[in-house]
């Protein structure tokens, strides 16, 4: 008996990371595709990096992830934000399993233009505080009654709307806009391969 192809049924709302998130997410009505929202973002994002990846072809990496691997804990500085592997730190999304961008072209995309696509539950939220404070950080929960929070030291912060000024959420990452400036295009490719390559170590253990 022939398995059930897993990408035929997600690729009908559309290909982009966007499209995806909203049918796993949401599930299609007037279909057999249930939401599954009760995964959470993190588990959510897995499940699209893998049915993504039953329909991708591998492509042919053109950087070498020794040097990658010194620049992203290096010049880029990327592990203060980021986890690779064992190492780093889990303020933004999970690139070893979990990070929604699993083609090599959405990586460089996301290095070059951090602004253009923000991975849901990772915008960023800003409190004006009674006295007039302006506290900023990533956004790990936000409804009509209160937000949580992690500000730039690591620190998990909860506020209720009633307690406050305002809460806003920009959609904007807190990854720096100059990548595209500091970084070679040789210099994207090796960051590129470092993170596809721990990516392929982890997904085989």
């Amino acid at each position: 008996m022939r398995p059930p192809d897993l990408t035929r049924g997600v690729f009908k709302a559309g290909r982009q990371d966007s499209d995806l998130f909203r049918v796993v997410s949401q599930g299609v009505r007037g279909t057999e595709m249930p939401s599954f929202a009760s995964l959470g973002n993190e588990q959510i994002w897995r499940l699209i990096t893998f049915v993504k990846s039953l329909s991708a072809v591998a492509p042919v990496l053109a950087g070498d992830p020794k040097v990658g691997e010194a620049l992203f804990w290096g010049k880029g500085n990327c592990g203060s934000c980021h986890q690779v592997g064992p190492r780093g730190t889990r303020l933004g999304p999970d690139l070893t399993r979990g990070g929604r961008r699993s083609t090599v072209k959405s990586l460089r995309e996301s290095i070059v233009d951090p602004n253009a696509d923000i991975t849901p539950g990772f915008a960023i939220i800003t409190v004006e505080t009674r006295d007039h404070q302006k506290i900023s950080g990533l956004e790990r929960w936000l409804d009509n009654f209160s937000a949580r929070l992690i500000d730039q030291s690591g620190n998990e912060r909860t506020y209720l709307r009633d307690d406050v000024i305002s809460i806003e959420r920009e959609m904007r990452s807190t990854m720096p806009g100059d990548y595209g400036k500091m970084f070679s295009s040789a210099d994207i490719d090796n960051l590129v391969a470092y993170i596809q390559k721990m990516r392929s170590e982890a997904n085989s253990q």
